[in-house]
């Protein structure tokens, strides 16, 4: 009998030591709130990075004042929300870094919307239509990319325009180089000074210097196709980028974003 008892004794023994050894069920990680559109109504300004040579976007006038499409469009929306809008300069090709080190909580600079873009940038819906153009001189005998064999193309470095060149290979093959510059005013002169045989630039932002500086440059028909702007914010900032969605749709229905838009290109560009 004591025998008996003494292997119940170690059986139950054991079926306590093997409870006691199964491992606890981790707690799930906890999810981090977004609090990105909360920070800046606490803050009373949100923080806008821009290039501020890029006309009609954004750019500096004659008093040098940053003045432009975009930050019109940025007036209204944090206006809106009842915040100041601070404006703040950055290097185009360090925007990414700007945006997630916190310097700046938005990129709104006709920031073209791009596959290798959406893997750091939190992009709001578009709010109007592009396309990449090749600009010339008017007195150019250019008149196709076909004529650019052997000629040196400018653009802006880390722009939608100096990807579209350098992804087609076969016509990038043909060129003499492709001239990289920090700022689209210093492309524009390397063509205006016969340096450049020809630049790449959004449509918008080159007709409208074209507009300024008539019978100096004139477009191409050949263009890189069409492509969509947006506003870029940090990934995570999703209540802060809705915010705006919601706001520009408002400016869609009311017509305040179409009033902009004439002010600056004379027509409605404005698409949401």
């Amino acid at each position: 009998m004591k025998k008996i008892l003494a292997l119940l004794l170690v059986a139950v023994l054991m079926m306590s030591a093997a409870v006691g050894c199964t491992p606890k069920e981790e707690p799930e990680a906890s999810v981090e709130a977004d609090t990105s559109l909360q920070e800046v109504m606490d803050n009373g300004y949100i923080v806008l990075g821009l290039d501020d040579t890029f006309a009609p976007m954004g750019f500096r006038n004659m008093d040098n004042e940053i003045v432009g499409f975009d930050v019109d469009l940025a007036k209204e929306v944090a206006s809106r929300l009842g915040v100041e809008l601070k404006l703040q300069p950055i290097e185009w090709d360090s925007k990414v870094l700007e945006l997630q080190a916190g310097n700046i909580d938005m990129i709104w600079n006709g920031l073209t919307i791009t596959e290798e873009r959406l893997e750091n940038i939190n992009f709001s819906k578009p709010y109007f239509n592009d396309r990449q153009v090749i600009i010339v001189l008017e007195e150019s005998p250019v008149n196709a990319k076909a004529d650019l064999e052997g000629t040196q193309v400018g653009v802006q470095i880390e722009s939608t325009a100096s990807a579209a060149v350098e992804g087609d290979a076969e016509f990038a093959a043909t060129l003499e180089e492709v001239v990289q510059y920090s700022s689209f005013n210093e492309v524009y002169m390397g063509v205006q000074s016969g340096i450049l045989d020809a630049m790449v630039v959004d449509e918008l932002s080159g007709r409208y210097a074209i507009g300024k500086n008539p019978g100096i440059f004139r477009v191409l028909e050949d263009t890189y196709g069409e492509e969509q702007i947006g506003i870029g914010f940090r990934k995570g900032d999703d209540s802060l980028r809705d915010k705006f969605d919601e706001i520009l749709d408002e400016m869609a229905e009311d017509g305040s974003g179409a009033e902009i838009s004439v002010k600056w290109f004379g027509e409605d560009v404005y698409s949401r």
